[in-house]
């Protein structure tokens, strides 16, 4: 489906449930989408390591999540008026470290998805059963530039050494205001960007889950997601670029797609 319907069909269906369900699946051919569907596999990673009885470290979700900062602009474009989500964390781990985990396909399957493609500048990627997109740039360490899921959404990593053993990492996602309507946009996209850094910080503080036993939809799992999209809320007020009314309808799609509850899985995912 064309990416710019699919964002307009989520932003003005009404709130009943099977709805929610039948518009997410028209967009799941859309890389808008694909935050979603990763946050998901996630979020059962999360949940099994949290609740280990070996020596695993217990995950603080409320700490995890406000170690992320989240900004949402709507501004002037190179190709006209544009909705840009800002995710910015520091890790400890060194520049390179961060850099080779973003990018070497041997680990970004361990964190995040399998990847294929011609992994160079003027190349493309594909995820495994996910987006797919043009790699823009790419000038090691500090800077990668893609499309993602459609020509028009913009995915940029910008990493910067903040001394020898930090790295401050921050993911800036762009997509035409056409597409996203308004800053409330974010609420579609901001929680599963949310999940990768959270999955990222375990990755490299040697928390790697390789069968997770726990399910996206236990009670855990969607308390993380709820917490995200509350800080995703909270980030779109404090921008203004959305009313209250259009926050109000995106915060109960988001809630719907990345916190469904049990008996409303199965019109989000059938």
């Amino acid at each position: 489906m064309d990416i710019d319907l699919c964002w307009r069909l989520q932003l003005t269906h009404h709130r009943h449930r099977t709805t929610h369900g039948a518009v997410f699946r028209q967009m799941r051919g859309s890389g808008m989408a694909r935050p979603f569907l990763y946050h998901r596999r996630l979020i059962s990673g999360l949940t099994y390591i949290s609740h280990r009885c070996d020596n695993a470290a217990v995950i603080d979700i409320a700490t995890q999540l406000e170690a992320i900062d989240r900004e949402v602009v709507r501004r002037d474009g190179p190709a006209g008026e544009e909705v840009a989500v800002l995710i910015r964390r520091t890790y400890d781990a060194a520049v390179a470290d961060v850099w080779d985990a973003l990018t070497d396909p041997d680990r970004m399957k361990r964190w995040f998805l399998p990847v294929s493609g011609d992994l160079r500048e003027g190349g493309n990627f594909q995820l495994e059963g996910n987006a797919d997109g043009d790699i823009l740039r790419c000038e090691p360490p500090r800077l990668l530039r893609v499309t993602f899921g459609g020509p028009t959404s913009i995915v940029e990593l910008r990493l910067a050494p903040d001394g020898d053993e930090r790295t401050t990492l921050e993911l800036e996602h762009t997509v035409p205001i056409e597409i996203a309507q308004s800053g409330a946009g974010a609420l579609f996209v901001g929680p599963g960007w949310d999940g990768g850094f959270v999955a990222l910080d375990l990755f490299l503080r040697g928390e790697v889950v390789d069968d997770p036993v726990a399910t996206a939809n236990s009670p855990e799992g969607r308390e993380l997601s709820k917490r995200s999209v509350d800080a995703w809320v909270a980030a779109v007020e404090g921008s203004g670029t959305a009313g209250a009314d259009e926050i109000a309808m995106m915060k109960d799609i988001s809630l719907a797609q990345f916190a469904p509850e049990p008996d409303a899985t199965d019109a989000t995912d059938g």
